[in-house]
């Protein structure tokens, strides 16, 4: 994707006083672009038939009720047809099961509803990024389970700093913050964060955290 263009979201979900939260959240962040929102997964194959693309979509786990539709199945049916799109699941189901299911379809990501004002601009940063994301709770045993084949050789050993650096990182600070909790340089914290990131082949902070804890590194 072209880092200099909006990234392009669209969000399809019947909660119209979520969708509306959501969008709001959105275009209120700098390099998003909101480019459209459907209440029915007819409406959205609509859209994309049309030749309309997004960089990510939001795709709602329960789309309708009467007849059932899902989120995972949307995913699956489309994914082909849109190799450059990323998905990234909505769901108020909070189960690892769910999240192996939404990573089989497609999905890069899965957020959780009640979480979604708070993940929802990390999760498609990370998702952007070309790294999965996923709610904490759940990470571990799911990305344990589907992606540890995929990680490639043992990395290089993280240093002691290093490895301290990724911990921190992994309990939410920001590096202004370790930089004062260690008595660094906020560029010396950038620098050590960047040599373990390169040395796990991660992509972003959230991923080197992941990845580490794969390699029962933390």
């Amino acid at each position: 994707m072209d880092v200099l263009r909006k990234l392009r979201v669209a969000v399809l979900d019947d909660d119209q006083s979520l969708v509306n939260a959501l969008v709001g959240l959105l275009e209120r962040q700098k390099g998003i672009e909101v480019v459209a929102s459907w209440a029915t997964a007819a409406e959205a194959r609509g859209w994309l038939e049309q030749g309309n693309l997004a960089d990510v979509l939001l795709v709602d786990q329960t789309l309708s009720r009467e007849p059932p539709e899902y989120g995972v199945d949307f995913i699956w049916q489309v994914r082909s047809d849109l190799p450059a799109t990323r998905f990234i699941l909505l769901t108020g189901d909070p189960s690892v099961d769910l999240a192996r299911e939404a990573l089989r379809a497609g999905a890069r990501g899965v957020v959780w509803k009640h979480n979604a004002l708070m993940h929802l601009y990390p999760a498609l940063k990370t998702v952007a990024a070309g790294s999965y994301f996923l709610e904490p709770e759940i990470s571990d045993a799911v990305l344990a389970e589907q992606f540890l084949a995929t990680l490639g050789p043992e990395p290089e050993l993280l240093t002691d700093a290093e490895r301290d650096i990724v911990i921190l990182v992994a309990e939410g600070l920001s590096n202004a913050r370790i930089a004062a909790r260690r008595h660094k340089s906020v560029n010396t914290v950038k620098t050590q964060l960047a040599s373990a990131c390169d040395k796990l082949g991660a992509a972003t902070r959230q991923d080197a955290v992941l990845r580490a804890k794969l390699r029962g590194l933390l």
